[in-house]
């Protein structure tokens, strides 16, 4: 990366590639976090299954959206209005990631003291605008301001993770509905082994 580059732009260089990892890394809290909220409304000693399940699909945002499904079927309207809230903060922070992680890094201005960016690749013909302008690309300031927000959403996260796994209500609901399917599924397996004596 450093070569054809003042000793100025090498640095500005480095620096925006340490911020791209920073940031990378940082998501990582959000996915992991979104993964232990799906996983709240599963009991704690069986959830072998229910994290294979929501590993197996695909995408971030297919993963949100089960999420969303349980959240909305079983919590509070207080709950589902906060994780919506949290839902469109995970909006806003997951564009600049997929820029970081799908985007090309360019340099701007003029040498010695160019400047580094990262953002939408203009040839990406899904979200063609065709301009590769410095304005549609983020600086190593911009990314670790925007890690820093990867951050704080990732507490705000963890902490309605944490109220839900507290809330009583929602719990004491989630066990009865398992027992009652625990207590269908053992009729219904009476009934098999009856009826095969028939």
């Amino acid at each position: 990366m450093t070569e054809g580059l003042s000793e100025t732009e090498a640095v500005a260089g480095n620096d925006l590639l340490c911020a791209i990892g920073n940031a990378i890394t940082c998501w990582q809290g959000i996915e992991y976090t979104v993964c232990e909220i799906y996983l709240s409304f599963f009991p704690k000693m069986l959830r072998d299954v229910p994290v294979t399940a929501f590993h197996a699909i695909r995408t971030f945002d297919a993963r949100l959206t089960v999420t969303d499904a349980l959240i909305k079927r079983f919590c509070n309207e207080s709950d589902i209005t906060q994780w919506g809230t949290l839902r469109k903060e995970i909006g806003k922070r997951a564009k600049v990631r997929n820029a970081v992680a799908h985007g090309m890094s360019s340099i701007f201005g003029t040498k010695p003291n160019r400047k580094w960016g990262i953002g939408t690749s203009p040839y990406d013909l899904n979200n063609f605008q065709g301009s590769g302008h410095q304005n549609d690309y983020y600086s190593a300031k911009e990314l670790q301001e925007c890690s820093e927000g990867i951050i704080a959403l990732t507490a705000k996260l963890d902490a309605f993770r944490a109220s839900l796994e507290e809330n009583s209500v929602l719990q004491s609901k989630l066990f009865l509905q398992q027992t009652d399917a625990e207590k269908n599924n053992r009729i219904a397996r009476v009934i098999a082994h009856t009826s095969k004596k028939t």
